[in-house]
């Protein structure tokens, strides 16, 4: 079953915003109005691959970053503003440094559950466990 065939049959739309990379083919559609004074750079539709193989329209916003080299951020979302999109993206990767925290500090390796409050509540007790640690630590100066 092919993708689309599979998502009208769910019903549901699935929709992402993700990075890409440097040495991606990009081919400009058109160009979208930005604010002036904006950390967007570019918000264009585009769509990607080379002669032969040409993908679907997609929105390329490139986000502009101090002191570092301009974020380019692809997404399916043709409803919402780019400043908007760019904030999605930045609560993305807060939420991927929240997990890479929870594997690092709280020794969580898996969950016990599958259900959203079983894994609320083992991430709830890891995090007393480990706070509780570091009063400890603060308290003998270790």
């Amino acid at each position: 079953m092919a993708l689309s065939a599979l998502i009208k049959y769910i019903g549901t739309v699935i929709f992402f915003v993700t990075r890409i990379r440097k040495n991606t083919h990009v081919y400009v559609v058109d160009e979208f109005k930005i604010p002036k004074k904006s950390d967007i750079v570019y918000d264009q539709l585009v769509m990607f691959g080379k002669n032969d193989y040409i993908t679907s329209r997609f929105r390329l916003i490139t986000i502009r970053r101090k002191g570092r080299a301009n974020l380019q951020v692809l997404t399916n979302r043709h409803d919402l503003p780019a400043e908007e999109i760019s904030k999605m993206y930045q609560s993305r990767w807060e939420i991927e440094l929240f997990f890479k925290h929870i594997k690092q500090h709280m020794t969580i390796k898996r969950y016990f559950s599958q259900a959203e409050s079983g894994v609320a509540n083992q991430i709830c007790m890891a995090m007393i466990v480990y706070l509780l640690t570091l009063l400890i630590k603060l308290e003998l100066e270790l």
